[in-house]
């Protein structure tokens, strides 16, 4: 089987050990991982298919890949690769998403002298079906975090809002979207972030032997490895350079946060806490708010904070919201009334939207 047809993907949430994990594979000889590739985040179905099957799919696909950008870099370049390259790379291959992903990742691993790739990109845990449907025989792994430190962990990313109700409602959505396909693909298996850093070497022996490779040492000494997995413009992944600092986990037990932030955290998250046996809350479940997941997580965190903050009765001004948004919210709008049900359960309510147009 060649390497391009059963690659390991590493999928989960922002700040969960998406990096350390892909870090200590990489450490692995047999192995190589580069930095994020988003080729299904950032590429939609429809885009690659065309590009795949065009006349000239090397040209096609050369200018769809080297679109992507990452922390202000292509990824071509990230991989070592001119356009002029890629498109030679591409020349001698088929039109396919194994061949596609074996090209841009030539330069690293006959650098490496790695036989296996593994891709990283924690947002590919939203297309796992497309993953699925172009490498059938590939490994997915999933790496989850106790959302109550994941999402504070969160507000360090200069892409995430300051809002622990955004960053709550993302791994909401990421945990909802994914529980099924965790639950039935064969090939696919979810690890811990907590149990790979207390017992490390158990947990890396036990994803040894589910991608079909022989555990290694230099797995453990990860840090010890040259950086591969991420780019100099994502300083807050340079921890994953420093041996494994145990006392991160559970910091919401020991460091002092909000209380308030942490009941909202608690709340929208409650069903993955106790789906993935943490530690359970004793702060009282927010009802689902999959009614929003339609909307951008801008808008659905304005709709969301309303409700949480105003029980009695709020108001959202729609100019915070565009016209393509607040349609595909009229179109959900049965939904979203059953998410204010819920929430005004046996209380009087009034919902109120308002214009200054």
């Amino acid at each position: 089987m060649s390497f391009s047809e059963s690659p390991v993907f590493i999928v989960g949430w922002p700040r969960s050990g998406t990096t350390l994990l892909a870090k200590m594979l990489a450490a692995h000889p047999g192995m190589a991982c580069g930095p994020e590739s988003h080729l299904f985040s950032k590429i939609s179905q429809g885009t690659i298919q065309q590009a795949l099957t065009s006349d000239d799919w090397v040209s096609s696909i050369a200018e769809t890949v080297g679109g992507i950008t990452l922390s202000g870099q292509g990824v071509l370049e990230l991989y070592g690769h001119t356009a002029s390259s890629f498109r030679d790379e591409l020349s001698v291959r088929k039109p396919s998403m194994p061949e596609v992903l074996s090209a841009l990742y030539s330069n690293l691993m006959t650098r490496t002298g790695a036989v296996r790739i593994v891709e990283k990109t924690p947002n590919h845990i939203c297309h796992l079906d497309r993953i699925r449907s172009r490498f059938p025989k590939s490994r997915i792994i999933r790496i989850t975090r106790d959302p109550r430190d994941a999402v504070f962990s969160m507000r360090k990313l200069p892409w995430m809002p300051d809002d622990i109700v955004a960053g709550s409602l993302l791994w909401d959505r990421w945990f909802r979207s994914s529980k099924d396909f965790f639950e039935n693909d064969p090939l696919s298996m979810t690890v811990r972030y907590e149990d790979l850093a207390t017992n490390c070497k158990v947990v890396l022996e036990e994803i040894c032997e589910f991608i079909g490779e022989n555990f290694d040492p230099c797995m453990e000494s990860f840090y010890e490895s040259s950086d591969t997995v991420f780019t100099p413009g994502e300083s807050w992944k340079e921890d994953v350079s420093q041996p494994i600092d145990a006392s991160r986990i559970y910091s919401w037990k020991k460091n002092e946060v909000d209380k308030e932030d942490l009941s909202l955290v608690s709340g929208i998250c409650h069903k993955g806490i106790r789906y993935f046996e943490y530690e359970p809350s004793l702060v009282e479940p927010l009802p689902s708010f999959e009614a929003l997941d339609s909307l951008s997580l801008a808008s659905a965190t304005v709709l969301a904070r309303g409700l949480i903050e105003n029980r009695c009765g709020f108001q959202i001004d729609i100019n915070e919201l565009s016209g393509r948004k607040l349609r595909t919210l009229k179109h959900n709008l049965m939904g979203f009334l059953r998410l204010i049900s819920n929430i005004f359960s046996k209380r009087n309510s009034l919902v109120m939207f308002h214009s200054s147009k």
